[in-house]
């Protein structure tokens, strides 16, 4: 069995937070409300659920604890109060951050464990207990190349991933003290910096995510084709970080499809890749 930690802000209505654009303080404790509802009823492979927040909310998580307890399983909850001056002035990722040092040295649940699920509290893996009985490492991070993201950089995604405790602690308990929004360093290019020397795998499967971007209130629900598409890049290993000979040539071979369709999207704008020469 396996322990999850869900991470939270839920009162935001009196910070200034840079890049969150939801903060509807009702639909953001009822959202986390359903998440952990979720997981207590539907996620078979997690015995224990730690939901830590930052906003010094204090609310009555009973009901929800002994639910939990008529399952077999544990619910811990932590709230605290967030670094709101540095979250401001750093971003979300910085609170993230701040969140899981904060679990880790507080939760009574993650110190029976060796490694933990990470969720962004509000969303849910419709497929976890899948996931769960795929994954037999103690870490599997979303690695999304430049290339083929069509972002400026690499980055492992930190929505959801699964991490082994003593490497968390080793390499990215203070990763967060490195973020910063303003200047497009998220906890996501953080964590590639600090993890990119180590053999690292992600999941088999395509974690079917469902629930709100807290940036921009959109879904994180894909459409049918990039679901298509995330599936193809989960299955043929694309995702893993440290790839297999095979992998590493199949990336090789994608990367110059994808460069192709750009350049052909590109040139059917008619927008010139070249400046003309000066007269």
């Amino acid at each position: 069995m396996s322990i999850l930690l869900l991470t939270g802000a839920i009162d935001l209505r009196k910070y200034n937070v840079p890049f969150t654009s939801f903060v509807d303080f009702d639909l953001r404790l009822r959202q986390y409300l359903q998440s952990i509802e979720y997981a207590i009823d539907n996620y078979s492979t997690i015995d224990k659920i730690v939901f830590c927040e930052n906003t010094c909310y204090d609310f009555d998580f009973s009901i929800l604890s002994k639910k939990a307890e008529s399952k077999g399983k544990k619910f811990e909850y932590l709230t605290y109060q967030g670094n709101y001056d540095q979250i401001q002035k750093l971003g979300k990722g910085y609170g993230e951050g701040e969140i899981i040092e904060h679990a880790l040295e507080y939760s009574h649940l993650l110190k029976t464990g060796s490694s933990f699920y990470k969720l962004t509290g509000r969303l849910i893996v419709k497929n976890m207990n899948l996931l769960i009985k795929t994954t037999h490492t103690g870490n599997a991070f979303i690695f999304k190349q430049k290339e083929i993201s069509d972002r400026p950089a690499n980055y492992f995604e930190t929505y959801f991933y699964k991490v082994d405790i003593a490497l968390y602690k080793q390499y990215l308990i203070k990763a967060y003290l490195f973020c910063n929004d303003n200047e497009h360093k998220h906890l996501e290019h953080v964590f590639y910096d600090k993890l990119s020397g180590l053999p690292l795998r992600s999941f088999k499967l395509q974690p079917l995510v469902s629930g709100m971007l807290g940036s921009t209130g959109e879904l994180y629900d894909t459409n049918f084709k990039k679901s298509l598409i995330e599936k193809f890049y989960f299955a043929t290993g694309i995702y893993n970080f440290k790839k297999t000979i095979a992998e590493i040539i199949f990336s090789k071979i994608l990367v110059q499809l994808l460069n192709l369709k750009r350049f052909i999207g590109i040139k059917h704008t008619g927008i010139k890749l070249f400046s003309a020469s000066a007269k």
